[in-house]
């Protein structure tokens, strides 16, 4: 390429390869510094399209420096940090907002990848769901070529991770659901049984209280009824001994007419046909008044008898 040909790469090349090869730090007064970053060739040449012509030419006018990291990748980086300061071109695009929110939000990832690899990559200290889950899915959504291989798949297992554990916390919640779903069916069913038994057991005591009521009433019309039977008994009974008390004494009226006349075999045919009265003169209660109402008749009719 002649020198007064322009380069085969555009300004986005540009931005796209110092994203990967920049970093920030501290500095005094808790200031951002910016700092070389290494980064894999491999990764490096595909953060965009004319990305390898630019490092390869940045490598050949020793902007870029070619080296090998610990696992024997080729990596990149600046020559001199003097660059990040007085190279204007770079120095001045570090200082746009855009870049330094995306400087700021890698450092963050950063430090939680450091973490996570100190504690021998522990799934308790991926990315926490939240502030940092959601950072770490937009770095990789909007800014995946600027991320290192190990950053990408510490984001994606954070993602995958918490994505199971969000599964199988679905899964015992909805277990959870059935278990008290099945619980209150089970609960309802034995109080809608119960309520049923109750109210059965209501109904028979009600029959059975009814029962009972109409076995009382029934035993209370029958006692009315035997008494009515007695009552009417006795007074059947009183009207056969009225009607034969008065037959008895007409018979006695007739005997002492026939005293009086001085029929005396007629008053003691009169007189034997009352006593011999069915009931008459038997009676207690009729005895004395017999005796009492008529002594003369029978002492007249008894004399007439022996002489």
């Amino acid at each position: 390429r002649k020198p007064t040909d322009p380069p085969p790469w555009t300004e986005d090349t540009f931005r796209a390869v110092f994203r990967c090869l920049v970093t920030f730090g501290k500095g005094e007064g808790d200031t951002d510094v910016p700092n070389r970053r290494a980064f894999t060739y491999q990764d490096l040449i595909q953060s965009d399209p004319a990305a390898q012509a630019l490092v390869d030419t940045f490598i050949h006018e020793r902007l870029l420096i070619a080296d090998t990291d610990a696992q024997s990748r080729a990596i990149a980086r600046l020559s001199h940090e003097a660059l990040l300061i007085r190279w204007p071109r770079l120095a001045n695009w570090l200082q746009t907002a855009p870049v330094r929110d995306l400087m700021s939000q890698r450092r963050r990832l950063e430090s939680s990848l450091r973490q996570w690899q100190e504690q021998n990559r522990t799934p308790d200290c991926y990315l926490q769901p939240g502030f940092e889950l959601e950072e770490g899915k937009q770095l990789l959504e909007r800014h995946e070529a600027a991320l290192k291989l190990e950053e990408r798949a510490f984001i994606k297992a954070s993602v995958a991770y918490h994505a199971e554990h969000e599964r199988k916390a679905t899964r015992r919640r909805r277990m959870m659901i059935a278990v008290l779903t099945g619980l209150t069916i089970i609960a309802l069913s034995g109080a809608w049984y119960g309520q049923r038994q109750a109210t059965q057991a209501k109904s028979s005591a009600l029959e059975a209280d009814a029962q009972k009521n109409n076995a009382v009433l029934a035993f209370a019309e029958a006692e009315k009824q035997r008494v009515a039977a007695q009552t009417a008994l006795a007074e059947s009974n009183r009207q056969l001994e009225r009607s034969q008390v008065e037959q008895g004494r007409a018979w006695l009226e007739r005997g002492r007419s026939a005293l009086t006349n001085g029929d005396h075999i007629s008053a003691l045919m009169f007189a034997g046909r009352a006593v011999g009265f069915q009931g008459y003169g038997r009676l207690a209660n009729d005895s004395p008044q017999f005796t009492e109402r008529f002594p003369h008749l029978l002492v007249c009719c008894l004399t007439y008898s022996y002489t």
